[in-house]
């Protein structure tokens, strides 16, 4: 009986100090969106060295995987992962995130090629047109309900860009940093000097860090990140990382610092 309740007692003690680890790794996902966030990028990227840097202190272990967009989306929505970004905020994604203030604020733009010119003003501009646009995206209310246009649903940006190089679409819609990214390293088709960016932006939107409500020890994961980053930013370091990646930063608008694709303009 006593051996029994020993191994009882070994048990429990495993099992709470197992609880206790698994509270202080604190798991992100972010999708392949260069420069924001990358395998090959230097840091990973400045969201996820932002992360790493707010959190530095809190205790928590932070472990930051790449994965597809909407297996990352799903993960994190069931608790799997603990938090996700860059992310756009949503109103539906609110019901299972808590959403920290935004990061930065970056447009959302208008690409098309120097031999099919679209001029964009206003919404009607596009009637008739076929625009490649991220799956299940949304821009602006009206162009999510505009329905004279075409959209092409893809799944990533770099079937966004390959869609316009080939002709396929008129034009392409998407946040202008990861489209720029892609066409700055485009030598197959030659995009750099083939595209133009509109220069009415459709859209400017948040990018996000989001906690999973549904994440071990979810509440205070959020309020770490959230003081760590009012701190980063307070500091002025968070500037400092942002220009280390060439991006500068004003009012909350990311802007390029060097600037490779102005022919593109």
């Amino acid at each position: 009986m006593k051996q029994w309740l020993f191994l009882w007692i070994c048990l429990s003690c495993v099992s709470v100090n197992l609880s206790a680890a698994d509270d202080s790794d604190f798991s992100i996902a972010g999708a392949e969106l260069a420069p924001h966030s990358g395998q090959a990028l230097p840091q990973k990227g400045w969201v996820p060295q932002v992360i790493n840097e707010a959190l530095k202190s809190s205790g928590y272990r932070v472990d930051f995987q790449f994965l597809p967009f909407n297996r990352a989306l799903v993960s994190v929505r069931k608790g799997q992962i603990d938090a996700m970004s860059p992310l756009y905020i949503s109103e539906l994604r609110k019901t299972f995130l808590y959403y920290s203030e935004p990061l930065v604020i970056s447009k959302t733009s208008l690409f098309y090629t120097k031999e099919k010119p679209v001029n964009y003003r206003n919404i009607s501009d596009l009637s008739g047109l076929k625009i490649a646009i991220m799956r299940g995206a949304s821009v602006n209310p009206e162009f999510d309900k505009y329905q004279d246009m075409i959209r092409i649903e893809v799944t990533s940006y770099e079937q966004l860009v390959r869609m316009l190089l080939l002709g396929r679409v008129d034009a392409l819609v998407g946040e202008e940093f990861v489209v720029r990214e892609i066409i700055k390293n485009d030598d197959e088709f030659n995009g750099k000097h083939r595209l133009l960016q509109g220069d009415v932006a459709l859209a400017t939107q948040g990018l996000y860090v989001a906690v999973s409500k549904a994440a071990p020890d979810a509440a205070n994961k959020f309020n770490a990140l959230k003081v760590g980053l009012s701190q980063l930013k307070a500091s002025g370091r968070f500037n400092q990382i942002l220009q280390q990646h060439g991006i500068a930063y004003e009012n909350g608008l990311i802007q390029p610092v060097r600037d490779p694709l102005d022919d593109i303009h």
